[in-house]
């Protein structure tokens, strides 16, 4: 039997020795319903899109809940045209990744996967992300996540 996400991520920060705190509670599928069910999470929470490249590669791209993703942006940040870069839909990222929808946390749990982070992240001291469970989230500090997943720090979200 496989290790599931969750089981990879907190090994992964646990070999980093990263302090993080596990929140418990109701699967959550959305942003908004993490605004609505965990009001007390969602000021610092950040969302994880999947992104999948023409030539193969996978895009993780970590940015504050409230954000919305440029595409042009992503597709500059990683060296081809907007056209050649989609978001992946549900199915795709859990036949893919793994990863349930309202799961996905910005981490490398296989090759072929990078990450970026939008700068708006950056200048969050503490956040919370996916953990690769519904119904978990992983509060950890910025400096912890971009170390783990060796995130480039970028300006990704629509002005």
């Amino acid at each position: 039997m496989t290790s599931s996400n969750y089981d990879k991520i907190i090994q992964l920060l646990d070999n980093a020795n990263v302090q993080y705190v596990v929140h418990e509670h109701k699967a959550i599928r959305t942003v908004d319903e993490v605004v609505e069910k965990l009001p007390h999470l969602a000021p610092i929470m950040v969302k994880t899109i999947a992104f999948s490249l023409k030539d193969g590669r996978i895009i993780l791209v970590a940015i504050h809940g409230k954000d919305r993703i440029d595409y042009r942006k992503v597709a500059k940040a990683v060296g081809t045209n907007r056209r050649n870069v989609r978001s992946m839909s549900p199915e795709d990222v859990f036949a893919t990744l793994g990863y349930k929808v309202g799961s996905v946390g910005p981490f490398v749990v296989q090759e072929n996967v990078s990450v970026l982070i939008d700068a708006h992240v950056a200048q969050m001291p503490t956040l919370n992300c996916g953990s690769g469970k519904t119904t978990a989230t992983l509060e950890l500090a910025f400096t912890d996540l971009q170390r783990v997943t060796n995130g480039e720090v970028l300006s990704l979200a629509k002005e």
